[in-house]
């Protein structure tokens, strides 16, 4: 009896096991990634980053979405796998063996076990870590190339209290650059507008300068 319950335990739990793979790739591509993406998707396509760290920030935001993944993907397979046993009678006949629905059930245990060990430790490590050099590589990026921030003819709102926009931009120099000072309700305080404007950032005090040329500047009540 005992090799005959292994066969079932095998059968049952490698079908979970193959499902929930499937469902966790296709969860995280479609649903979570997706929602994710757009987050840093304005940072990443619209300043023309390279494929190379487009694809190093997607490998950074995959935690976050195996968090919730693994949960759903694990129940869409035990859905679907429980769902063919009950349509081609086989949990029927399992019973009639004389298994009981929990012994039935214990490879699911088993891997739900696994899972949710997979998914604490994603949480409580691999996670936060993934958080810490996504902001890391955004602060590289921006050090080491200040105008990917700034993209010509869009708006700019990357800074808060300042709407930014350049109709122009050659590397570090935009053209035709204005910049709104917003309070607290939006409204704009003054209105700068500069030919030209250079873009650098200073190592030493850790900012980033933005030097305007041929500026002049309107203050409104």
């Amino acid at each position: 009896m005992l090799p005959g319950l292994q066969i079932v335990d095998r059968y049952i739990g490698r079908q979970i096991f193959l499902a929930t793979l499937i469902g966790v790739a296709v969860l995280s591509f479609v649903l979570v990634l997706g929602n994710l993406f757009k987050d840093v998707f304005e940072l990443l396509v619209d300043k023309h980053l390279p494929l190379g760290a487009v694809l190093q920030f997607i490998g950074y935001i995959l935690p976050f979405s195996l968090i919730f993944t693994i949960p759903w993907g694990l129940l869409t397979a035990v859905l679907l796998v429980f769902g063919r046993l009950s349509a081609d009678n086989e949990l029927v006949s399992l019973r009639m063996a004389g298994m009981s629905l929990w012994r039935i059930c214990r490879p699911v245990f088993l891997i739900a076990l696994c899972l949710a060990s997979l998914s604490f430790w994603i949480n409580t490590n691999i996670a936060p870590q993934a958080q810490a050099k996504m902001k890391g590589a955004m602060y590289d990026m921006v050090t080491d190339d200040p105008a990917s921030l700034f993209v010509a003819n869009e708006p700019i709102s990357d800074f808060p209290g300042f709407e930014i926009f350049a109709k122009e931009r050659e590397g570090n120099i935009m053209k035709d650059v204005t910049i709104i000072k917003l309070d607290d309700s939006k409204y704009a305080v003054w209105t700068t507008h500069a030919t030209t404007a250079e873009i650098r950032y200073d190592d030493k005090q850790a900012l980033l300068e933005l030097d305007l040329f041929g500026m002049n500047q309107i203050a409104r009540d």
